[in-house]
């Protein structure tokens, strides 16, 4: 029975054949690590993200299952990524969306990936 826990080291180490396998086997898997339902295939994917009984929200059902000495040990981790505005839905998510947006305008992704930095500005900029 194919499994998938995020904290396995070897999955960690080579998530990919395990991957593979669910993709073959079993695209719609339960998780108990998780929590959750891991799909594999990108049709599914494209489904679940317009059906509205999903949620965005993976982490803090992540964390709320984890034993309570683990979960201490990342409160900072918990409180940092549970507020990125990819874990929301709407109408949170649509909010933080709008307050983003301008500072990512079209044509800045383009920008950014094909002005090299040199080495020199990268020190200086680093050293802020």
């Amino acid at each position: 029975m194919l499994s998938y826990d995020p904290s396995d080291a070897a999955t960690r180490r080579d998530p990919f054949p395990l991957f593979r396998a669910l993709r073959s086997e079993d695209p719609v898997h339960w998780s108990e690590a998780l929590g959750g339902w891991v799909l594999t295939r990108y049709d599914d994917v494209r489904a679940a993200m317009f059906e509205p009984h999903f949620t965005a929200d993976r982490v803090r059902p992540f964390f709320r299952r984890l034993p309570e000495e683990e979960r201490g040990k990342y409160p900072d981790l918990e409180r940092y990524i549970t507020g990125w505005a990819v874990f929301f839905d709407p109408p949170d998510h649509t909010r933080l969306r709008r307050l983003m947006w301008p500072g990512a305008r079209e044509g800045d992704a383009a920008r950014w990936t094909s002005s090299p930095i040199s080495p020199t500005r990268f020190r200086r900029a680093s050293s802020w």
